[in-house]
């Protein structure tokens, strides 16, 4: 598929206004952990261990919305049977193929032509027919692929439910760039992420070959056991009805927990940020080797969104739920190395997907970082965060923690403050409460801590944190968020 390329941009840090270390913010940076964590903010294992098995979810076969698409047969996770793998929806020897502009266009449809007018399926056969005969006692084949995935398209609210297996023979594809090259009139093919591993295989920066090595390691390990769980993709757009009354909302903050020790992937029990491209999986497939395109060579089956999932809009997110995690790392950005082996023993929910929620979530590049502070932007941050932090489900049991962290930071130019205050109003209005990783980051741990026992100190709500983004937006170039919070009385105090 002729679909996007995607780097990162280059890492134009400017100079956002962040709390000094040696400014005055009445902070004892000398206080141990245990002394910076007082009773308004919360520990991190009673958030954890308040939801330490998976939610509980309806079975398969009573799923009756549409928008849910399987390409398994119901299946019902069983303990006592663990290697128990789920059948295609399709279990008869026939592939239903669909060449169709809403569906991957798939290596062995018959409509994949070659130049000289020959299915392009046969040429591919015959090209990997020395490779088959020495895999020839491996599981991952086409025979597991019974149905043509659709994609998930924009406003579309829908979910793709594969087996682990499906997703490997998905993997196997994009890893001998066997998808086809697509051109359509009305180019939806750039909203598109390119699926296809060349890209890898090129000459590139020192991280690349730590990524491949991830992506070998797991296929590694599905050819010596085959994974026998299954993953769910979702798509979420949040409608505009449902978009909070951020300035009167009188909803209190959320539980918090800090924490400069833990890496986002390492909090179990929780929905786990992804700092993500607006095209999902960004540069992974390409140089890029920040949050989320180390995620995804972890995790390698979080690469089945780049195949089905169109651009992301304003108002959307998309969760990765079940996902395995194969590989170790050490290291970030340049310095990023494969680090050895990972076993997963995260327990499985009734559908067999492992007790991993992610959520895609991407934030603006600020090429200029001085308008990040503008409401319009700062609403659409919030917007963003909401619709990535509001419960799939409104059962109980769907309101477990959130884990999160410099979201948007970096090398999208985005304030660490500014961010940690919009995150914190979309947890508190999704009523979830929030874990903040600020690895290595002691000046931002302290600092938030100071900020939010001062919030609690005041009984501030949601509307009190917009009212200080809005007077704020003024005030930026003068001193940092948190100092203009500590100096102000929320405006609910002064009624």
């Amino acid at each position: 598929m002729a679909r996007r390329h995607i780097d990162p941009p280059q890492d134009r840090r400017q100079n956002i206004r962040e709390t000094n270390p040696n400014e005055n913010t009445g902070i004892n940076h000398n206080l141990s952990v245990d002394d910076a964590i007082h009773d308004d903010v919360t520990s991190l294992n009673s958030i954890v261990n308040s939801c330490s098995q998976p939610p509980s979810i309806k079975d398969m076969e009573k799923i009756q919305d549409q928008n849910c698409i399987f390409m398994i047969a119901p299946f019902k996770y069983d303990p006592s049977l663990p290697h128990d793998i789920p059948k295609s929806i399709n279990d008869s020897n026939n592939y239903d193929d669909i060449w169709h502009v809403d569906y991957i266009r798939m290596p062995c449809s018959p409509q994949y032509m070659a130049n000289n007018g020959q299915p392009m399926w046969q040429r591919i056969c015959l090209a990997l027919n020395q490779l088959k005969q020495k895999c020839e006692n491996k599981k991952a084949n086409f025979r597991d692929l019974k149905v043509t995935p659709p994609l998930l398209r924009q406003k579309s609210n829908h979910s793709l439910t594969m087996s682990q297996q499906q997703a490997a023979s998905l993997l196997a594809c994009s890893f001998f760039c066997l998808f086809p090259t697509v051109y359509d009139e009305e180019k939806q093919h750039e909203n598109f992420q390119e699926p296809n591993f060349h890209r890898l295989y090129q000459k590139g920066p020192p991280e690349n070959i730590e990524k491949l090595k991830c992506i070998l390691h797991y296929f590694r390990r599905i050819t010596e056991e085959m994974p026998s769980g299954v993953i769910t993709i979702q798509r979420y757009a949040l409608p505009e009805k449902a978009y909070p009354n951020w300035c009167n909302s009188e909803i209190g903050l959320s539980q918090l927990c800090l924490t400069k020790e833990k890496k986002i992937e390492d909090i179990k029990n929780v929905l786990q940020a992804d700092f993500a491209n607006k095209y999902i999986g960004g540069g992974v497939l390409g140089s890029g080797c920040v949050q989320e395109e180390i995620r995804f060579s972890i995790s390698p089956e979080m690469l089945v969104s780049l195949l089905v999932c169109e651009v992301m809009e304003d108002n959307e997110c998309i969760f990765l739920i079940g996902c395995e995690r194969y590989s170790s790392y050490k290291g970030y950005a340049n310095s990023f190395q494969f680090d050895g082996d990972f076993r997963d023993i995260t327990p499985k929910d009734n559908w067999g997907r492992k007790w991993c929620h992610l959520v895609a979530m991407d934030a603006i590049y600020f090429s200029d970082p001085s308008i990040q502070y503008k409401m319009d932007n700062v609403h659409r941050e919030l917007i963003k965060a909401y619709a990535s932090f509001r419960p799939l489900e409104k059962e109980p049991g769907f309101e477990f923690g959130i884990a999160t962290g410099n979201w948007g930071c970096g090398v999208f130019n985005g304030d660490k403050e500014l961010k940690a205050i919009i995150q914190l109003m979309a947890a508190s209005e999704a009523r979830r409460p929030l874990i903040y990783a600020a690895f290595n980051d002691e000046n931002l741990f302290y600092s938030f801590i100071k900020v939010y026992e001062y919030l609690k100190q005041h009984r501030a709500t949601v509307g009190d944190l917009y009212q200080y983004l809005e007077e704020y937006s003024t005030k930026y170039k003068d001193m940092t968020l948190f100092n203009y919070i500590l100096q102000t009385l929320p405006s609910s105090t002064k009624k």
